[in-house]
């Protein structure tokens, strides 16, 4: 009888005993499980408050696109609408939806910006050498060209240019701080007024079809206010635009376009000023650079036998650089006759 008591009160502590045992693990697995969800909540919570920053970000662009680059801070912001879902993996995959519609949106705000950028390339010294300006008029697509008023072949070469749909310029000859010789048609500080338009007008009359004046040479003249008021008075009397080589960094023919109403423009970048391969390399790509940053990029270059080959070879390639060639008149568009613009400061 004894022993059957002790059997008896050894199995009822051994199942009170796997009871126990058995409890206690199951209180660690749900302890366990609760600890993990509360982690994963977290750690959603956390991805979705960097999605909302991110959604912040793109309202506060897109308002500032909306109000011409200005924030509308006298406007109350509205609510970022938050991800509803309580699925963790429906989360995940709006989460990731998101990302890749971010991508979208900013591919193809690349894409616009890269379809902004063009080229402006204007060839000066035209008329003196029939072969090479020839040549230079044979470079592939809409290369705008500036004529010297009594070169001995700057008329023929001009009703040429203008048969090739191409922009036609006067190269108005001016003074230089190193006093080079001009020729006929120059324009110096030593003469009145009536004799500066004279002359002005006399160059203009030189050179058919003209859409626009620039200035050959002219670091001395162009750094003149009266005198480029007179240039300006005169190039408005044709309806014609004017093109600021600046050849000095004190030019003020830009300023005095702006202060008569003649739509202008500013050369960015002389792409042969040093004439060798590598020279013009570099300064093309600091061209084409200005041109994604800004939209346009204004190119003064000359037709020198080693400048016409290095454009041929590069002018076909700018569809792949995504940059689109255009002719002076094109970029200034419809405020031709009645502002004055610039392309790009430096």
């Amino acid at each position: 009888m004894k022993l059957l008591l002790e059997q008896y009160l050894w199995i009822n502590i051994i199942k009170t005993l796997i009871y126990i045992a058995a409890r206690s693990v199951l209180l660690a697995t749900l302890f366990s499980s609760f600890s993990n969800a509360a982690s994963d909540q977290q750690t959603i919570n956390a991805i979705i408050a960097n999605q909302s920053a991110d959604v912040a970000e793109l309202n506060e662009g897109a308002k500032q696109v909306n109000s011409g680059g200005k924030s509308q801070t006298d406007e109350e912001p509205k609510p970022i609408e938050q991800v509803k879902a309580v699925d963790k993996t429906k989360r995940i995959d709006e989460l990731k939806r998101f990302d890749n519609d971010k991508a979208i949106t900013s591919s193809k705000v690349e894409s616009a910006e890269k379809k902004k950028a063009e080229l402006i390339i204007l060839i000066d010294d035209m008329g003196h050498s029939l072969s090479l300006n020839q040549a230079a008029l044979n470079l592939p697509g809409p290369v705008s060209f500036a004529f010297l008023p009594f070169a001995h072949f700057s008329q023929r070469l001009a009703k040429e240019a203008h048969e090739r749909q191409k922009d036609v310029l006067l190269h108005a000859p001016m003074q230089s701080i190193y006093n080079h010789a001009l020729g006929k048609g120059g324009m110096t500080e030593s003469m009145d007024e009536l004799a500066f338009k004279q002359t002005l007008r006399k160059n203009i009359a030189a050179i058919p079809h003209l859409v626009g004046v620039n200035n050959h040479m002219g670091s001395k003249l162009t750094s003149l206010s009266l005198q480029m008021q007179w240039t300006m008075q005169v190039v408005k009397e044709h309806d014609l635009f004017f093109v600021d080589s600046r050849t000095t960094g004190k030019s003020v023919a830009w300023q005095e376009a702006k202060k008569q109403g003649v739509s202008s423009l500013r050369r960015d970048i002389f792409l042969d000023h040093v004439i060798s391969w590598e020279a013009m390399s570099l300064q093309y790509k600091k061209a084409l650079a200005i041109a994604r940053k800004h939209g346009s990029v204004l190119v003064i270059a000359h037709p020198h036998a080693l400048t016409i080959k290095f454009l041929k070879a590069k002018l076909p390639q700018l569809a792949q650089e995504n940059v689109k060639l255009v002719p002076l008149s094109t970029q200034l568009g419809s405020q031709f006759k009645s502002s004055s613009v610039v392309l790009n400061t430096q």
